[in-house]
This record gives structure tokens, sequence and C-alpha cells, in this order.
């Protein structure tokens, strides 16, 4: 049977406490390795319970000027309300320029499925099985670094400038598409690299048919062609300058030299020696797209 212990000084009423004394609830009983329940609050309505409802806990200062002062608040509220399917958030709104935000426009939420920081009670991280997620416009910086996650993008910055974007749903005015890294995204950066201390592995596409105008995939930078159709011109549509491709091939393919009358979102081909290539079964092609037309860089004749 649990022993409990509550001592008060002052017993009752809104009183101050001596110096040096302080208000302890103990509960001693037989548990090693739970928790016990040492405190309860509650709030009950005489009304219908609705969103909102909850228990907040105000903690309080002197300032300066001899006044008391709510340093913070922690708010536990229902978010739904509904007998059988309640969620609740724990919120906490600080202190800034002499005012603690009011319900809902707290600086932190905890929810069951996220964390909201920065103000309002939407989640800025979600947390899902085996993923974190950045919903809004939130910073996370030390120093003069930082990470910075804005509309489906994490950028990495240092002196307020961005260094590396992640996008997850591409960038404006770029040929971004989902799942893209960039250096230097910010149009004031000045210079990035990719260093490695280790080799880069790049994937192969999935094959690719020949065919007049042929489409890469976004899987890869290596493409095994198939089919034995003339190539005139391959698309360019999310490709940017100073990409480039490897093509394989595994039958006889001709790909044409320069082809005219050039369709939208592809560029002609530029080869060796402005002759067509007429590439056998194992023979290679490597190709750099210049924002104009994809040139010939090496090419392997088996």
């Amino acid at each position: 049977m649990a022993i409990q212990e509550t001592v008060f000084y002052p017993p009752v009423g809104d009183a101050n406490l001596p110096s040096g004394q302080t208000a302890d609830v103990i509960v001693t009983d037989a548990t090693t390795n739970a928790s016990s329940t040492v405190a309860t609050y509650t709030h009950r309505t005489t009304g219908t319970a609705a969103a909102g409802i909850g228990v907040a806990l105000e903690y309080t200062t002197e300032d300066a000027g001899g006044d008391d002062q709510d340093v913070a608040i922690m708010r536990y509220v229902l978010t739904t309300a509904t007998a059988g399917a309640e969620v609740g958030a724990v919120r906490m709104a600080i202190v800034s320029s002499g005012t603690v935000p009011a319900a809902g426009s707290e600086q932190f939420q905890f929810t069951p499925t996220g964390l909201g920081i920065g103000g309002g009670v939407t989640d800025a991280i979600t947390i899902t099985t085996g993923a974190i997620r950045f919903t809004g416009s939130e910073n996370i910086s030390a120093g003069v670094g930082g990470i910075f996650g804005n509309d489906g993008q994490i950028s990495i910055s240092t002196n307020g400038v961005r260094r590396a974007v992640f996008s997850a749903d591409g960038i404006s005015g770029s040929t971004a598409a989902n799942g893209d890294l960039f250096l230097n995204a910010s149009t004031n950066a000045t210079s990035g690299q990719i260093i490695a201390s280790d080799r880069f592995a790049y994937s192969k596409g999935a094959d690719v048919a020949s065919g007049g105008t042929v489409t890469l995939g976004r899987d890869g930078n290596v493409f095994a062609l198939t089919g034995t159709t003339a190539i005139d011109y391959i698309t360019t549509t999310k490709w940017q300058a100073g990409s480039v491709v490897v093509l394989l091939f595994g039958t006889s393919i001709t790909v044409n030299h320069n082809t005219g009358s050039v369709p939208a979102n592809t560029a002609a081909i530029l080869l060796s020696g402005a002759a067509n290539f007429a590439a056998t079964a194992n023979d290679s092609l490597t190709l750099c797209y210049d924002g104009a037309n994809w040139r010939e860089i090496a090419r392997t004749v088996i």
C-alpha cells in the first residue's frame, strides 16, 4: 500500500513561502520500475467539452519593476474532444516582449504525430514511422549556419547564404524536380564543390527503346538502348546544362549527327567528326548536354 505524504506550506490559500521553503508532494510506495502518479490536475466544465478544452499551468516570477510576470504557460489540451476518439496536445507559450502568447499561438506544440515550432499550432516537424518531415519554414541553426526548411525544401546555410538545397517538390525557375540536390542554389552563393573521400555510385537507369526521339529516365545517368531505330534527338526535360549521360548499345543503332527541325523540349546530337555514329552491339557513347545540344565527349567501339 502506498504511503502518501503531502506537505504544503502554507497549507491553504495564496501566500508567500518563507525563504528556503518549498512545497513538496511526495508519494512513497514499493514501485521500482514504473512511474507513480503524484499529482492530478483536472478541468471539468459545466457545458459540453469541445476541442481546446484542457488544463493550464502558469509559471510566474517577479520582474525588475516588482510586478509578477508570467514566464511560461503549459497548456495540456484536447484537440479532439469526441468521447472515445480524443486527441491531445501539449503546448508551451513563452513570454516575449512582455507578452505570453494566447491559446492557439504557442511557440511549441507536441502532438501524437509531430512537433510545432515557431508559433501557431501547426506541426512544423511531422514524425511518422521511419521518417521526420519538415512542413513549415522553421530553422534549426547554430552560430552563423543552419538547416532551413521551407515549402518542401531543406537548405543548409552559412552566414545567411544557402549553400545546398534538397528539394522535395522542385525549385521555382529551375529544372528541379522531386529529390533534387543543389549546391549553391541561392543567387548570392559564389562557389560550390562536391568533395568526396569515396567513389560516386552512379545509377544505371531502366533500359530505353531507341527511336527518332529518345527520352531518358530520371533513374540514372547510364542507359542501355534496345531496338534498332535510328536516333535523332534526346529530350531535355529535367536535364540541365552540364548533365552527362552514357548510352550503352546492345544492338546496331545509328545515332544521327545534328539532325535539323529539332522538336520542342529536345536537342540534337553533335557527334565527333560531324558524322553519324553507326553503333554496334557493346559500343557506348558518352554525351554532355550544353543547354542547346547533346555533345559527344567520348565513345567506345568494340
